[in-house]
């Protein structure tokens, strides 16, 4: 069997996967994971170019959440920083097989919406070099059985630290499934994000990192504010944000990757290292952090060879 084989069984057992992995984790941590989702994506003409027009975007928007009306979790759907690019915002799942189903979901009645108007809906991850790339970012919290949320007790406790060691140990060996395509690489490129960052646009992370509130940081920890009328260390929403995946990325398989690696980091208490917290911007060569695969192969290798 080859290597390119080997990985494709991996999609072809992605449900089962995730299944397994999402009981193994709450039986091996006694926590129970939600997940919510940003989903970013173009809205093309025939020629593959993005529209100009805002008023056409703005009238695909409202037919889109027409279509998902009776989605409650679907809170938002809005313009995004690149030309025509457009951001879904999933609220936080528990059951997490329904939601990677419904990311799919998502994704074609994105498609036919724009084909039935002579659009293409664009899920690659770096469609334009002069415009921001387009992710899956998943937001990651952990909840008692009670479904309280215990990142957000103490923005800084050690659960949510395990966690954040946790994906950063994911990426070498899951960016197979975080980009799973050879040009979904040029998202990472440092030259592309160095000149997006000089337009005052949103980058993707280049190296493995994390950092408080910086969209330049593979892992994002957002600021959240303390709840009116809580106790003074009850936070809200808080959660750990992972920029990685690109827009095409597998949701099921991502998920599985993220709940393995989670697991093992708070099983053995693993904080992650001080040299991938970052201030400024990550892609500054200060900080000397660890650049991601730089191609399909390296990935597909790390992977297999992990």
């Amino acid at each position: 069997m080859n290597n390119s084989q080997k990985i494709f069984d991996f999609y072809v057992k992605k449900e089962i996967l995730l299944e397994n992995s999402l009981s193994q984790f709450v039986e091996s941590v006694l926590y129970f994971p939600q997940i919510g989702v940003e989903l970013e994506f173009y809205l093309l003409d025939k020629n593959l170019q993005r529209l100009q027009s805002q008023s056409l975007v703005d009238d695909y928007i409202y037919s889109f959440l027409q279509l998902v009306v009776n989605d409650d979790k679907i809170y938002k759907v809005e313009k995004e920083q690149g030309i025509s690019q457009i951001e879904i915002k999933i609220a936080p799942h528990d059951n997490l097989l329904d939601l990677a189903k419904k990311i799919l979901n998502i994704k074609e009645v994105a498609k036919n919406l724009a084909q039935k108007n002579q659009y293409i809906a664009c899920f690659d991850a770096q469609p334009f070099i002069d415009d921001c790339g387009s992710a899956l970012q998943f937001n990651f919290s952990l909840h008692d059985i009670d479904g309280s949320n215990l990142f957000a007790k103490k923005i800084e406790q050690k659960l949510m630290m395990y966690s954040i060691a946790g994906m950063i140990d994911s990426i070498d060996w899951a960016m197979v499934f975080y980009a799973p395509q050879e040009k979904d690489y040029l998202r990472f490129n440092k030259e592309i994000n160095h000149n997006l960052h000089k337009k005052g646009k949103f980058t993707a992370p280049v190296n493995i990192s994390y950092g408080y509130d910086n969209r330049t940081a593979a892992i994002r920890v957002p600021y959240v504010k303390k709840d009116v009328g809580a106790e003074n260390n009850i936070y809200k929403n808080a959660r750990i944000e992972f920029r990685v995946p690109s827009a095409n990325a597998d949701p099921f398989l991502v998920m599985t990757s993220l709940l393995i690696a989670i697991s093992h980091a708070i099983s053995v208490c693993k904080l992650p290292q001080d040299s991938h917290k970052v201030f400024g911007n990550a892609f500054d060569e200060k900080y000397l952090l660890q650049n991601f695969a730089d191609n399909l192969q390296i990935a597909e290798n790390n992977f297999l060879n992990h």
